[in-house]
């Protein structure tokens, strides 16, 4: 896990990100990705192209690790009754 965080700390384009995190199933530790995709927003030279890519693709991360917290929270509580 740790050299996908090292990877997408080093991309620049969106496309690249998402093809990094694709298939990972370690949603918990995406907000590495977040915070790379909130860095590359506040650029000055991004594009307003880009922006929206991004804000689509940080809004799709942000729904995936709430799901799998929220499936994770259910399967708890489904072990401890």
């Amino acid at each position: 896990m740790e050299s996908i965080k090292k990877k997408i700390l080093q991309l620049t384009k969106v496309s690249s990100i998402l093809s990094a995190i694709k298939h990972t199933k370690y949603y918990e530790d995406l907000h590495v990705v977040l915070n790379r995709i909130d860095y590359l927003r506040k650029k000055d030279n991004a594009q307003e192209f880009d922006k929206q890519e991004i804000e689509a693709l940080s809004n799709f991360i942000s729904n995936k690790i709430i799901l799998s917290i929220a499936t994770g929270e259910e399967s708890e509580e489904a072990i401890a009754s």
